[in-house]
């Protein structure tokens, strides 16, 4: 950063304007941010300053054990901030509490363990890093053989490319901090977060492999046949086979938000009917449909045309479906459908109908954060309204026909399959391919969104599955498992992190603010909100600028040297 002699003068300045005896030590990045947001307030001297004096102000980059104190203080301060105000203040609004209730029942040890093991990690991984960068090429250099030899010994080649490879110190030094998630306490979120990071570390790779043109090209562009839409409707049969028969290891809150928008599909209880009376639930109506299925998709008899037929199925899940087909058309012949949809004998029109009615009322869902995401943007809403409205028009109607128009699809086809396929054929696997289908309506929302719903749906179906084979005792639960997979995932989101130059290397607070929620807490109804730039960003927040972002500073500095210019303070982490 070159500092033009007015912004010299105003920096001087506040350097001579600090407390007596008290010279506070800074980086050249919170020194040129000093520069951007207070500069311009400061009152501007009338004799020249001292550009010497402005350099004893800013820390010496040797003395690293200060700066990495104040980059964990800061971030210690605002992930506890953030956990404090969303775990109280936000849920408690959500959940209509009064304020008095809210600061009555505040907690903050979850918030202080989550922020501890963040800023911990951070610090640990900063220092870590800096001692093991001037030691690992010295080590690599006396590794290194004779070249023809080194073409006959894959071993020893391997070995030394790791060695002189870039990539190692930050996969180490994160290896080496990652026993500090420890400090979270056994739970969804630390199974989250580590899952969370697996997906990022997967992406990461394969869009490094793209970057080498280790994959062909078609992979590349992305043809139909390869992609984030893909990866969504592999993950989406899996959650819906997982959401039918294993109701008990998929997320609570997303099978909520599946329930909410498929109410065409779950007949509510009547008003008329006296409140003593039994009525099934919605999942008490999708336990019964995983019943059918086990019992190849039997047909329905009505009691209103065979009042003699007995009204029991022996089944103590189908036989709380009685009160929903006492009053079913006698049109039907098929018992799902018979409970799906009582009133109406067209499988066609109930899907147009639901597709049509959950359009609006996903509208109004997808409308709301679409208010929210302009407001909080809203200095890029008032340089361009225009484009920020018909954004948030364009997001608002795909993303309300692409959820309308999958779970139409997933519902509709329970019917469907019924009609044109042998009952005893994919009885259960059908439901699957019924999820894979339907999550290809993704590609109206783009390529990029696709690709953040299927590492989305991904996380979620990898603890889904996990979760079913722990719980039919298929697979046994690894002791800190997740603080495993962590290590692992981290370990290779900051060796890819180091070695590339991030395109944003600051993160604002509203991104910062979508971190926190993505890492910590995990959003259950709207997940396309994260993208690479934003990981790019969290990274370079929690573990610093990369090596080759250094390097192309170093470059650039050199340059301007070169060519004679003053004042230049590069940014420095």
């Amino acid at each position: 950063m070159t500092l033009t002699p007015a912004q010299m003068n105003k920096l001087s300045y506040l350097c001579k304007s600090s407390i007596p005896g008290f010279r506070p030590s800074l980086t050249t990045s919170e020194y040129d941010r000093l520069v951007i947001r207070l500069g311009s307030r400061l009152p501007l001297p009338r004799r020249p300053s001292d550009e010497a004096h402005v350099k004893r102000f800013i820390s010496n980059e040797d003395q690293l054990e200060p700066v990495v104190s104040r980059h964990a203080t800061r971030l210690l301060a605002l992930v506890f901030t953030f956990g404090v105000v969303y775990e109280n203040l936000l849920l408690g609004l959500l959940r209509r509490q009064k304020l008095s209730s809210i600061l009555r029942s505040l907690r903050v040890s979850s918030s202080l363990r989550l922020a501890s093991f963040v800023a911990g990690f951070s610090a640990v991984y900063r220092l870590v890093l800096s001692r093991l960068r001037p030691i690992l090429p010295d080590y690599a250099s006396d590794s290194e053989i004779d070249k023809g030899r080194q073409q006959l010994i894959s071993l020893r080649r391997i070995r030394n490319k790791l060695l002189l490879s870039n990539a190692l110190p930050p996969f180490l030094a994160a290896l080496i901090a990652s026993p500090v998630m420890l400090l979270e306490p056994r739970g969804q979120r630390r199974v989250t977060i580590s899952v969370y990071a697996l997906t990022r570390a997967l992406h990461g790779l394969i869009v490094g492999a793209g970057k080498k043109r280790w994959l062909s090209q078609a992979m590349i562009e992305g043809r139909w046949w390869w992609g984030g839409h893909l990866v969504f409707a592999l993950a989406n049969g899996l959650l819906l086979h997982s959401f039918v028969y294993n109701p008990s290891t998929f997320p609570t809150a997303y099978s909520n938000f599946i329930l909410r928008f498929s109410s065409a599909y779950l007949p509510a209880r009547p008003a008329q009917l006296p409140t003593s009376a039994p009525w099934p639930t919605q999942k008490e109506t999708v336990a019964a449909i995983a019943e059918s299925s086990r019992l190849r998709w039997p047909a329905f008899v009505s009691p209103l045309i065979h009042p003699s037929a007995p009204r029991s199925f022996d089944n103590p899940i189908l036989d709380k479906m009685t009160p929903i087909l006492d009053r079913t058309h006698p049109g039907h012949s098929r018992l799902v459908c018979a409970f799906l949809h009582p009133d109406q004998t067209g499988c066609r029109s109930v899907a147009s109908n639901f597709i049509i009615r959950e359009a609006v009322s996903a509208s109004k869902f997808f409308g709301a954060l679409s208010l929210l995401g302009l407001l909080i943007r809203w200095k890029k809403s008032l340089r361009t309204p225009d484009e920020s409205i018909y954004r948030a028009l364009l997001s608002t109607t795909t993303s309300s026909l692409f959820l309308s128009l999958s779970l139409g699809t997933s519902w509709s086809m329970i019917c469907a399959l019924q009609h044109y396929l042998p009952n005893s054929f994919l009885k259960t696997k059908r439901f699957f391919v019924q999820g894979f289908l339907a999550a290809l309506w993704v590609g109206l929302v783009g390529g990029q969104r696709a690709t953040d719903l299927g590492l989305y749906a991904s996380r979620t179906a990898i603890q889904c599955v996990w979760d079913t084979a722990v719980a039919k005792k298929k697979i046994k639960s690894i002791p800190h498992g997740d603080v495993i997979v962590f290590a692992l995932s981290m370990s290779t989101l900051m060796a890819l992190h180091d070695v590339s130059v991030p395109h944003s290397p600051s993160l604002r607070p509203s991104k910062l603010l979508k971190l926190f929620f993505f890492f910590c807490f995990t959003p259950q109804a709207h997940p396309a909100s994260s993208n690479s730039a934003f990981v790019r960003g969290a990274l370079n927040r929690i573990g610093g600028p990369s090596h080759a972002e250094e390097k192309a500073r170093q470059l650039l500095l050199e340059e301007k040297k070169r060519r004679g210019s003053t004042n230049v303070y590069a940014t420095n982490g």
